[in-house]
């Protein structure tokens, strides 16, 4: 309903950023705790004992019938990762949810509130530079530490955000910080 009836400026932007920001650690998160906990004996099949346990992955990303829909079946852990951490047009990927980030940063740059070359846009855009890079080379034992990687670039992201938006400046309540946060609180 909220994003429905919002105007599209300024806060509307932030909301997206932090929802497509949570969404996209969330799911590195599943993954990683997956991949950690329950490590599949072979990355590049389901044995029929554990296609359940997979399914139930996809679900509480929210993919299974956005998966399903592909024609895959459930395939193999390798390619459920793939999926939730690459794919284009799926909105809970990694790689969709960096993007909206991306976007709605843009959207703040060009509208002045956010410096072009700010490091939160900086580091949203290399992030998914990594994660598709890393990605298309995948191995099962590596994703673990990719999503672990994804979650700290998310965090550092946030951080950066932060700093530039919300942080109060060192030179007094006459900062540009303070101002454009106060600006946005007032919104």
């Amino acid at each position: 309903m909220t994003d429905q009836a919002m105007r599209r400026d300024a806060p509307w932007h932030f909301l997206r950023i932090g929802r497509f920001l949570e969404r996209a650690e969330k799911t590195a998160r599943l993954l990683e705790a997956k991949f950690h906990f329950a490590r599949p004996a072979d990355p590049l099949s389901i044995a029929p004992v554990d296609l359940y346990h997979w399914q139930s992955l996809l679900r509480s990303a929210g993919a299974d019938e956005a998966y399903l829909r592909m024609e895959l079946g459930v395939s193999s852990p390798l390619e459920i990762a793939r999926f939730l951490i690459v794919d284009d047009m799926f909105p809970r990927s990694i790689q969709f949810c960096l993007g909206e980030v991306a976007s709605s940063l843009e959207a703040l740059s060009n509208a002045g509130l956010m410096p072009l070359d700010g490091e939160a846009l900086t580091r949203t855009r290399s992030t998914r530079t990594e994660v598709a890079r890393d990605a298309a080379v995948l191995v099962g034992n590596q994703v673990g530490s990719l999503m672990d990687h994804v979650q700290v670039r998310c965090n550092q992201i946030h951080d950066a955000l932060n700093a530039s938006c919300f942080a109060l400046s060192s030179h007094g309540e006459g900062g540009t910080q303070y101002a454009q946060a106060t600006r946005q609180a007032q919104n």
